[in-house]
């Protein structure tokens, strides 16, 4: 779909949190009081809901678009050259970094067909929730681009060998994950795919936000994760990120990725 000139792009922040309600409404799913903050692998479908529209859909924090504005701001630091991106988002949820990075390409000059976007959830509900949010988006925004969201390692990195395209901008992102994953097996789920990106690009950003009150678990995570990279072959150059009132280096950090020699 080919805009007019000056026409307007519709932000996705403009509906998400609109479209998160609806789908707990029709599904006769109340959200009356703060849930488990954790979504495990077999978590049940109610609950990934109400997690999401808790957390994501603006019932957590009365700052408006909290954990969008975060994650908005920390992109603003990636140095963009590229006219292509290739978003992989571990973790993904029902997907709030995949209504953020579109926005953000957006504010670049990059269209909707140059964006790429990835995701990995261990949870299917989380995945199936965050296919409904787009079929939503999508009416507002149509060229939104496909989710290739899986639950595996394995399967994501096929997605990303059979899409693979040179000139691509590759960023990989973990949003509010890091710390309460950072068991051994996850590490490594997380550094199998963050291999593969890097084999294919030679180089990406690497991004993990997290909550205030979990600064120290944030920092065991990314000093696991860097490592596990480190030994895999990888380099990486930390950015530091700007201070600012949602944001800091005890709740966010940021790495470029490249191939060791």
């Amino acid at each position: 779909m080919v805009r007019a000139a000056g026409q307007r792009q519709v932000r996705l922040r403009e509906h998400y949190q609109r479209i998160l309600g609806e789908i707990a409404r029709e599904q006769n799913i109340e959200v009356r009081r703060r849930p488990c903050h954790l979504v495990r692998r077999n978590s049940s479908r109610e609950h990934v809901i109400q997690n999401t529209v808790w957390y994501v859909g603006g019932l957590a924090d009365a700052r408006p678009h909290y954990r969008y504005r975060r994650y908005l701001e920390v992109l603003a630091g990636v140095t963009l050259m590229e006219r292509r991106i290739a978003h992989v988002d571990l973790g993904c949820g029902a997907g709030l970094f995949s209504w953020v990075l579109p926005d953000w390409a957006t504010e670049r000059g990059i269209e909707d067909h140059h964006v790429d976007l990835y995701g990995m959830d261990h949870n299917l509900a989380m995945i199936e929730l965050a296919n409904k949010v787009r079929e939503q988006l999508l009416r507002h925004r149509p060229d939104y681009p496909e989710l290739r969201y899986e639950s595996e390692a394995d399967d994501l990195c096929t997605h990303l060998t059979a899409n693979h395209r040179d000139d691509t901008k590759c960023i990989v992102t973990l949003g509010h994950v890091l710390v309460q994953a950072r068991t051994r097996n996850a590490i490594q789920n997380f550094t199998q795919v963050i291999a593969h990106v890097v084999g294919q690009a030679n180089n990406c950003a690497l991004i993990a936000i997290d909550a205030d009150g979990g600064r120290d678990a944030l920092e065991t995570g990314w000093a696991a994760l860097l490592n596990c990279l480190d030994r895999e072959g990888m380099q990486s150059e930390e950015v530091r990120i700007q201070r600012s009132e949602i944001n800091d280096n005890g709740r966010a950090k940021m790495a470029l990725l490249t191939h060791g020699h």
